[in-house]
């Protein structure tokens, strides 16, 4: 039975209204509130993408003028008798003259160096965007509290045993997979964008780019909380180890089905996210092993 005073229909519609608008003006506020701060956001977002523009160049030249006016220039190993192409092979230039002062200079660096975007207002659109999930991030912990306490007063007190301990689980792992989505980022750029082929030119598209990111930090969040539930439902009696451990194949044909329909389509990224669900699920047994024995 559960342990609050009973409450009529009308009541509890009227206690749900009155917490559904202590989350929306919650959400305003720290949607008003994170808009400051969205350009320090962007630029932490799209930081995997800028490390691999600005890789230093593939080839670097050296040349000396000496009093005379002669240029000398010492070829790197490889380039003597290659034919390059300026808009596709970026090299640098480091010019010394008699005096000895240096000059540095770019030649041929590709377009791909800098981010682009297409519509006139996507950077309103990215910076809107950005506040209105740093405000969500910001305001949850509110949100999670204002439902816990509806719902708290129709558990019975197992129950609330049940699920008390788990919240903070639960709000771990979300910020820990939506890290390694960001983690997992650095890398996907790179293997990504190795995929063209002749003569394409990739021109990196920050929104598309932020749009991508944001969508697998919230996917991996969301995927990171498997042994939260897997946990909670073998404390509530519904699964067991061994019942897990017999669908072991099952459950990694759906992990990655999941993993595919997630993550863009490329055999990389799903791998990158259905390996660590993997992982995941054999934690998920070892702990639902450990809260049984802890139970007996």
């Amino acid at each position: 039975m559960s342990g609050g005073p009973s409450l009529s229909f009308s009541e509890h519609l009227e206690e749900l209204r009155g917490r559904l608008i202590i989350c929306i003006v919650t959400l305003i506020v720290c949607f008003l509130g994170s808009i400051p701060f969205a350009d320090n956001f962007l630029d932490f977002l799209v930081a995997p993408i800028q490390l691999l523009l600005s890789e230093p160049p593939q080839e670097v030249l050296t040349l000396r003028v000496d009093p005379s006016g002669v240029v000398h220039t010492d070829l790197p190993e490889g380039l003597a008798g290659r034919t390059l192409d300026p808009s596709r092979v970026p090299l640098v230039w480091q010019v010394e003259t008699a005096s000895g002062e240096a000059y540095h200079f770019t030649y041929g660096r590709p377009l791909e160096s800098r981010l682009y975007y297409s519509g006139l207002i996507d950077p309103v659109y990215l910076i809107l965007k950005t506040a209105a999930l740093l405000g969500l991030a910001v305001s949850l912990p509110l949100i999670f509290w204002q439902a816990w306490l509806f719902i708290a007063p129709g558990l019975t007190s197992r129950e609330r045993q049940l699920i008390r301990p788990m919240l903070g689980l639960f709000a771990l792992l979300f910020p820990v997979g939506a890290a390694f989505a960001y983690w997992l980022m650095h890398y996907a750029v790179i293997v990504l964008s190795s995929f063209a082929w002749g003569d394409l030119t990739w021109l990196p598209d920050i929104s598309r780019y932020v749009s991508l990111t944001l969508t697998l930090m919230i996917a991996f969040g969301i995927v990171f909380e498997l042994p939260a539930v897997l946990l909670l439902l073998a404390r509530a009696g519904v699964v067991s180890p061994d019942w897990l451990a017999r669908r072991r194949r099952i459950a990694y044909v759906i992990i990655f089905a999941a993993a595919a329909i997630l993550t863009p389509p490329d055999v990389v990224t799903q791998l990158a996210m259905g390996i660590p669900l993997v992982i995941l699920f054999e934690i998920s047994i070892w702990l639902t092993r450990l809260a049984e024995s802890q139970r007996r």
